[in-house]
């Protein structure tokens, strides 16, 4: 398998440099013009010819004319602004018109219309920092300019933060009411910014006995526009087989009640932070509260980096944030863009799937909790290849260490649809087996692992239908050292939009691996969920 797997990553990475060997390739293709001799010295006559060309479309004769005028006059500005104008046009010429916009703003630094044309170009590059940078410039000095308004509302409404793109959106509409995208952007806005509520019902069963049900209801809406508020009512019902309990049957079942309330703050654009607090009611076996804090940090546009803290009931291995009441989709803002770009959909859903396999009911009973650590980051390298890493650490209060670490490397094959293919290598570990700390004459409170390699290859696919559908897959193959075999997974989830104020989810989840002495492990879910606009 290692030897696959270093085949596969060969291939990642020579269809990566295949790409961008093409790409250094192309150029603008201006082909052989006519272009009419110049009978005019001024720049503003010559200016006047080539808008008269663009206006008919011919972008390639403009740009020759605004060459030939530049051979004239070299350092006219006007002209300099032209060919940048021209260049913003062209995909592959975006960089040599930001730097000659830069080279005009020298001259220029109070400009707002140069300013705003060197932002647009950012945005389209980007380079999001230094667009938002000089809209914001703009603004300070003029905060009536419509164009920077609309700028910083497209930058944020990319950024999905929709309180301040409905904003700048407005202030643009004000100012310009005939503009059909200051328009459209209002009312997209608007609509994403609306208090929602949400239902969602979950089913687990595994091949060792496990099932559990869940539902959960729930709402979310804005305090103001930085800070967003999330709350609801779950109920879980456990039956951890009889495996575990050696004929006991006390603590087999358990049901739960969940109470979250989440608290998230974006002071910046790259700044997510992140505050949850739990109340869990076992009914006879007492209660217990879990907490969460969390903080994403978008340091530029292929480069993110997310840490968390956690303190919960290890029952679920990453605790009720990562559960199927933690799953804060924002169903609406999902159609019309791809939602797994970065991450994989069965990363998303992994705890309702996986959180059971590794504990049982009785860690609830003896009251075993967990402090959890987390680091995940991703770098882009390139448009198409992604590598992300991960690291968790979970300090278990029966004197156990539970450490995962690993890496991801993904490359997009295409974008629309989307389709990337993945690598990813995992290493799980318990400083303790579970038996050498359970209680006398008690079976293993959870299920441990010690010194697991998780391989995985799979297959990622993303695809939208219209408006107002969208299908999900992910598939993988995995395999570890201590199977008889490689396994197989594979995750489907439909999105569809009833109305344009009801959104519908169903995911299904099927996992099959080969354990010692070939015996087979299956595990299988079925999530559906409704969620409601106003």
């Amino acid at each position: 398998m290692a030897k696959v797997a270093f085949l596969l990553l060969c291939f990642i990475f020579w269809a990566c440099w295949s790409v961008g060997a093409a790409l250094a390739q192309i150029e603008i293709d201006l082909g052989p013009q006519e272009v009419p001799a110049l009978e005019a010295e001024e720049p503003k006559a010559i200016l006047g010819l080539a808008a008269q060309q663009m206006d008919r479309g011919e972008t390639a004769v403009a740009l020759a004319t605004i060459v030939q005028g530049l051979a004239r006059h070299p350092d006219d500005p006007r002209l300099l602004e032209r060919q940048a104008d021209i260049y913003a046009t062209q995909p592959f010429m975006r960089q040599p018109a930001a730097d000659l916009y830069r080279r005009l703003l020298v001259q220029r630094p109070g400009d707002p219309a140069l300013k705003n044309k060197l932002a647009n170009l950012y945005l389209a590059l980007r380079q999001i920092a230094q667009a938002e940078r000089l809209f914001q410039e703009v603004l300070a000095a003029a905060p009536d300019n419509p164009e920077a308004h609309l700028g910083l509302a497209r930058l944020y409404l990319k950024a999905a933060f929709f309180t301040l793109a409905q904003e700048h959106f407005a202030q643009a509409h004000a100012r310009l009411p005939e503009n059909r995208e200051a328009r459209s952007g209002l009312e997209q806005a608007r609509g994403l910014v609306t208090p929602q509520i949400h239902t969602v019902t979950n089913f687990f069963e595994d091949s060792e006995g496990f099932r559990r049900f869940s539902v959960w209801s729930g709402f979310r809406a804005y305090v103001n526009q930085r800070i967003r508020l999330y709350g609801g009512y779950g109920y879980l019902n456990y039956n951890s087989g009889p495996g575990p309990f050696r004929g006991n049957q006390a603590g087999q079942s358990l049901h739960r009640h969940v109470l979250p309330l989440v608290l998230q703050y974006r002071p910046v654009r790259t700044v997510l932070a992140e505050v949850g607090v739990a109340g869990n009611d076992y009914g006879r076996w007492g209660q217990s509260v879990t907490s969460r804090v969390a903080a994403h940090w978008q340091a530029a546009a292929g480069t993110g980096l997310s840490l968390s803290y956690s303190y919960y009931d290890f029952i679920d291995s990453f605790g009720p944030f990562r559960g199927p009441w933690g799953l804060y989709f924002d169903d609406f803002t999902g159609y019309g863009r791809y939602r797994y770009q970065i991450v994989n959909p069965m990363g998303l859903w992994s705890q309702s799937y996986f959180g059971a396999v590794f504990s049982n009911t009785l860690a609830v009973t003896q009251k075993i909790r967990a402090q959890d650590v987390s680091l995940w980051g991703y770098q882009a390298l390139g448009p198409r290849l992604i590598l992300s890493a991960l690291g968790d650490w979970s300090f278990i209060s029966d004197g156990n260490l539970r450490q995962i670490i690993g890496g991801m490397v993904q490359y997009r094959v295409l974008w629309d649809p989307l389709l990337k293919i993945k690598y990813s290598l995992y290493y799980g570990d318990f400083q303790h087996r579970a038996i050498d700390l359970a209680r006398p004459g008690a079976g293993a409170p959870y299920a441990d692992f010690h010194s697991l390699k998780y391989h995985a290859w799979g297959v990622v696919l993303e695809y939208n239908w219209g408006v107002r559908a969208k299908f999900i897959v992910e598939s993988n193959v995995t395999y570890n050292q201590v199977g008889n075999g490689p396994g197989q997974n594979v995750l489907v989830e439909l999105n569809y939009l009833l109305t344009p104020h009801l959104s519908m989810r169903a995911v299904g989840f099927y996992a099959n691996s080969m354990l010692r002495g070939g015996v087979s492990y299956q595990a299988r879910s079925v999530s559906g969920g409704l969620s409601y606009r106003f």
